[in-house]
């Protein structure tokens, strides 16, 4: 394989890992904003 196309495959490689961890770490945050929304209800429904 030319050296060329063999670096440019490993940045791909590369760059979606980051992306990948990336998207997890969003997902994670959207978790957490969906498990506190639900807590807000729930106090807001008590104090209702």
């Amino acid at each position: 394989m030319d050296p060329n196309i063999e670096v440019v495959v490993d940045e791909n490689r590369q760059r979606d890992r980051c992306l990948a961890e990336i998207m997890y770490g969003i997902g994670r945050l959207v978790h957490v904003a969906d498990i506190h929304e639900h807590c807000l209800t729930e106090l807001q429904n008590v104090r209702s």
